[in-house]
């Protein structure tokens, strides 16, 4: 349907996401300042945030930070900090209510925590970007990572259907 899907979803408020997940393998070749790892850019927000990134924290720390239905910026980010030049295994999702991070450590998913998350990601028009960040209205915050097996699914997907489930 014209409008309504697009190559890379370019026009992300045409699709409602109410629930969401993302993940990721990341590996950082630069520790020590803000990275995005996968973004939602486009118009500047009321805040300085994206309505939605993947990114690697000026701590070191992995965090999933997004705007909800309400307009408030939810984030979640990892207990212990990235480790330069070691693979890492992500996953952030929302089900509309909990926006969640999880971790493969052990070759199992951990739950590095949760915050509410109320309704769906801000309709916002923007790009998916992997490694290209956008802060405070402009481009900003690239990533010097090795990024892959990115995937976004339009739902909150089950442990057990996530990329690097033990089979």
């Amino acid at each position: 349907t014209p409008g309504r899907s697009r190559t890379h979803m370019n026009v992300i408020n045409t699709f409602p996401f109410t629930q969401w997940t993302i993940e990721a393998s990341i590996k950082p070749a630069e520790l020590g300042r803000p990275q995005t790892i996968i973004g939602e850019d486009g118009k500047p927000t009321p805040s300085p945030n994206a309505p939605l990134e993947l990114k690697l924290r000026k701590d070191n720390h992995l965090a999933i930070v997004a705007i909800d239905s309400t307009g408030k910026v939810r984030s979640v980010a990892s207990r212990a900090p990235m480790k330069l030049g070691a693979w890492q295994h992500v996953a952030a999702m929302s089900n509309g209510k909990k926006l969640r991070l999880y971790l493969v450590k052990d070759r199992e998913y951990q739950l590095e925590g949760e915050a509410d998350f109320i309704g769906k990601l801000i309709n916002h028009p923007g790009t998916w970007t992997i490694g290209r960040g956008f802060h405070n209205g402009k481009l900003a915050q690239d990533a010097r990572a090795h990024i892959d097996e990115v995937r976004v699914s339009s739902i909150a997907l089950p442990l057990e259907l996530l990329l690097w489930t033990a089979k």
